[in-house]
């Protein structure tokens, strides 16, 4: 059926060249979940190397330089959620409407994160008068109100309340919000043209948001340096402290996912893949093993340790040597046979795709059970046992992610279609 608005003829030239399954353009990537997991457990064991303070010690320093966990996350959020837009825009047919990515989304990702904020509010409260208590931080209700609408870091007291690493997960439904509306532009300025003629339309919007996010961080790090220097901990934050954070600061590293959703696409509506990504396809564990030298140099002379302030330069860097490393990583599990390389069988080992698979779970209770790995261990905030810490908290975190994943996320994934009426109705009752 043609979307609204087309005309009755457009519509019986569709029922004369039936279209192709968009489904047959958008293959599995059995190699993404071993990503996610790559992407958790860098964020997990940056916050336990410093919990437990192992990233302070000698040989060690190299845990405290693992941002890489959030930019994983938000170039593999824009690769899967942004290619059944660009394959819709490449091929001519009609894309997934607004509506109804948005409720897929809001099914996705709210249920979980409100039931996990309760359950931690509940049993991971924070001690209001033990600053090193760890636990979940909510100040009352004002404060409460903006972590359950991913808005905390509107509000730099409250920045790290609720899940400490909530954060990104507040630009991640910003892109949601956004990625349907630009996806309808670029569609709008391609009508009418080429394959080829298209692609480049979408590597120029795509650059253009990538110079538009460097322009809006230049011009927080550069204009309000003076203020940022002073902002060294939940007392002294100053909006300028947090604006960094924020989806526009973050949009180039989404937009480096959706340029390689537009290749993926643009390789499957083409028809035949072109030698050069032929060559990206054949080397995977050569580009592992120059996102591992990248890290080195990354770790070694660009790295800070904690929350320290980073000059703009520097921080930029980062920002890039960042974003470098995700993009040599994802290539492998994009481009090429699954079934060839050392560096794919560890992405599809089980243990590794099961952890992708639950990653979201994990991601929301690491730091809750990390808080209580210490209490039940009798740890010293910087002085305990990684091994052991980081051990509970995992072993907890999968399991309770596990939980999640088969008894909320799966069920209310499920019923995201169903009429109102319908949705509470048991799941054996559906026809």
């Amino acid at each position: 059926m043609p979307p609204a608005g087309e005309s009755a003829v457009a519509g019986s030239d569709a029922a004369a060249r039936p279209e192709p399954d968009l489904r047959a353009l958008r293959p599995h990537y059995p190699c993404l979940e071993g990503l996610r997991t790559i992407g958790v457990m860098a964020l997990f064991f940056q916050h336990t190397g410093y919990t437990t303070g192992l990233q302070l010690r000698e040989g060690f320093s190299w845990m405290g330089h693992l941002e890489l966990g959030p930019a994983m996350f938000f170039v593999l959020s824009a690769f899967l959620l942004y290619q059944p837009f660009a394959t819709a825009n490449l091929a001519d047919r009609t894309a997934q409407s607004w509506r109804r990515f948005i409720k897929g989304r809001a099914f996705r990702v709210i249920p979980a994160y409100w039931v996990t904020l309760v359950l931690l509010i509940l049993f991971f409260r924070a001690d209001p008068a033990n600053p090193f208590s760890g636990g979940i931080k909510i100040d009352g209700w004002k404060d409460g109100l903006a972590v359950f609408l991913f808005a905390q870091t509107y509000f730099p007291k409250w920045f790290f309340h609720g899940i400490a690493s909530a954060y990104t997960l507040n630009a991640e439904v910003i892109f949601y919000l956004l990625v349907p509306v630009y996806a309808l532009l670029i569609r709008r300025w391609c009508r009418g043209k080429s394959l080829d003629q298209k692609l480049r339309c979408e590597c120029y919007a795509l650059l253009a948001v990538a110079a538009s996010s460097f322009a809006y961080r230049s011009f927080i790090e550069w204009q309000f340096q003076v203020t940022r220097k002073s902002c060294v901990d939940s007392s002294s934050a100053k909006l300028a402290c947090a604006a960094t954070q924020w989806f526009p600061g973050y949009a180039d590293y989404f937009a480096l996912g959706m340029a390689v959703a537009v290749l993926a696409s643009w390789r499957l509506v083409r028809g035949n893949e072109p030698r050069w990504l032929q060559r990206i396809g054949a080397s995977p564990d050569l580009l592992w093993v120059g996102a591992l030298v990248l890290f080195v140099v990354y770790s070694t002379w660009l790295g800070t340790h904690g929350l320290d302030y980073v000059a703009p330069v520097r921080s930029e860097s980062r920002h890039y040597m960042n974003a470098a490393i995700v993009l040599l990583l994802l290539l492998p599990g994009v481009f090429g046979d699954p079934s060839r390389g050392g560096v794919r069988h560890f992405l599809r080992w089980r243990p590794i795709a099961y952890t992708g698979l639950v990653s979201y779970g994990v991601y929301l209770w690491h730091q809750g059970f990390t808080d209580k790995a210490m209490t039940w261990t009798d740890s010293v905030p910087l002085h305990a046992n990684f091994v052991l810490v980081t051990g509970i908290a995992v072993g907890c975190s999968v399991a309770a992610a596990t939980l999640s994943w088969y008894f909320l996320e799966q069920p209310v994934n499920r019923r995201r279609d169903l009429s109102p009426r319908r949705w509470l109705r048991p799941l054996s009752s559906r026809s």
